[in-house]
């Protein structure tokens, strides 16, 4: 143990000089705000298009809400629609979201499930959402037992 914490100690002593530099340079010339400023809209208009996928595609009855501070989306499915069950399914099929109730310790939310929207809008988002959505409206196989 000793060992160990005396390498963790060399290993972060002092960071990198190059590194540091750079970071100084970057946060001095205004070069984090500005990446901050696209990375704001870049998060916006994923936003925007993942609202529409979801309009199109989900069932009739689908609320979506986006919280405050993130770049999620917070959707809600006709019940007794079971997010869980929904998630089982699109693992299978290579898609991942986050079930409602992994937000709540008394398993509320089931009929719920977040999207992030963090990731570069591509066709291949796109289709997941597409995908969740017929998956949402599947007439059999995705409801509370």
């Amino acid at each position: 143990m000793q060992a160990v914490l005396r390498q963790k100690l060399a290993s972060t002593l002092a960071t990198p000089a190059l590194t540091q530099a750079a970071l100084a340079d970057l946060l001095s010339c205004g070069g984090y705000d500005s990446h901050l400023r696209r990375i704001r809209r870049v998060f916006a208009d994923n936003i925007d298009r993942m609202t529409r996928a979801i309009e199109r595609g989900f069932p009739e009855g689908t609320r979506v809400s986006r919280p405050a501070g993130g770049f999620v989306l917070w959707v809600e499915l006709p019940q007794p629609a079971d997010t869980r069950v929904l998630f089982a399914e699109a693992v299978r099929r290579g898609i991942c979201f986050a079930p409602g109730d992994a937000f709540s310790a008394s398993s509320r939310y089931r009929h719920c499930l977040r999207l992030s929207c963090g990731y570069s809008w591509d066709r291949r988002i796109e289709a997941g959402v597409v995908a969740i959505g017929a998956l949402a409206g599947a007439p059999a196989g995705l409801k509370a037992i």
